[in-house]
């Protein structure tokens, strides 16, 4: 509110293009509409800034805008919105459009706001029944798959009893220096398990994206760990037993111990490749080639 002894300064209402002046709003607005100004030439023609408020009054001074703001009950229902215009009073223009597009705005932007608010609410829940989900499936897998391995594989051979069974042949080692060693290793393993019922293999997967293997060792099943320590074991013992097959082979081939001959490049190649690798970085990356080589042929079905 101002203060009494402020004085009103009285608003001047002027049209250029008919050089009318008048300080009352209403007699400019009723001057605008007469076949006088009308008739005449266009010219530039002063521009009327006003302030409307969603009540319906009008205000020509930001100031007074804002003084009125603060007590008028359209505004506080529908804070920090109102509409400014800057239009040639000759336009005729009405402002009940705008009025209705801001009431419009101001409803979509609450029920905007509210629809938000509802789904972040319900995240929570979201979020909680879809890990209980993932939980209850996973736990049921893991159930049915220790029933498979414990009743239906009851009988399953022992993973090393199962590679040391195996009757390697002198084709095997030779393929090796062919071949490589995971190719040769890959093809020997999933050979021997496609030759046996599956309730007998000593070795089974659950999961061939993550690799998770059960495998039976000392009469009982258990999921090798990440390091796979027990399919490490049992490929260290299968290389062994191919390579010792290269006692008979040198027998038969002489020839090996001279140099640029034939036999010493197989030779060479059959060593080279039946280590496994250059070092013991390259050996345990080629187990894990040949591990992921027979998960994909020993994968069990969850419903199995």
């Amino acid at each position: 509110m101002l203060p009494k002894s402020s004085k009103k300064v009285a608003k001047k209402f002027y049209c250029e293009k008919c050089d009318y002046v008048t300080s009352r709003k209403s007699n400019y607005d009723k001057h605008v509409l007469t076949r006088k100004h009308n008739m005449l030439p266009n010219a530039a023609e002063k521009v009327a800034t006003f302030f409307d408020c969603e009540c319906g009054k009008s205000f020509s001074h930001r100031q007074s805008f804002f003084r009125h703001s603060k007590s008028c009950d359209m505004w506080i229902e529908n804070e920090d919105i109102y509409v400014q215009k800057s239009v040639p009073k000759s336009s005729g223009v009405k402002d009940v459009d705008y009025k209705h597009l801001m009431h419009e705005l101001v409803n979509q932007n609450k029920q905007i706001i509210k629809q938000g608010e509802q789904i972040a609410s319900l995240m929570p829940s979201i979020s909680s029944t879809t890990n209980k989900t993932v939980n209850n499936i996973n736990i049921t897998n893991n159930v049915n798959m220790n029933v498979f391995l414990n009743d239906q594989c009851k009988d399953a051979y022992n993973l090393i009893d199962f590679i040391n069974s195996l009757q390697l042949h002198m084709t095997d080692l030779v393929n090796t220096g062919k071949l490589g060693f995971v190719e040769s290793m890959t093809g020997i393993l999933v050979n021997a398990l496609n030759d046996i019922e599956v309730t007998k293999r000593p070795i089974h997967c659950s999961d061939i994206e993550r690799e998770v293997l059960y495998v039976k060792d000392n009469n009982a099943w258990e999921r090798d760990a990440q390091t796979k320590n027990h399919m490490m074991r049992a490929i260290e013992h299968l290389k062994h037993n191919n390579l010792k097959q290269l006692g008979e082979w040198t027998e038969n081939n002489p020839e090996f111990v001279i140099q640029n001959h034939e036999k010493n490049s197989e030779y060479m190649e059959i060593v080279g490749n039946c280590i496994g690798g250059e070092d013991e970085r390259k050996q345990k990356q080629n187990m894990n080639k040949i591990i992921k080589n027979v998960a994909k042929e020993v994968y069990i079905e969850p419903d199995k």
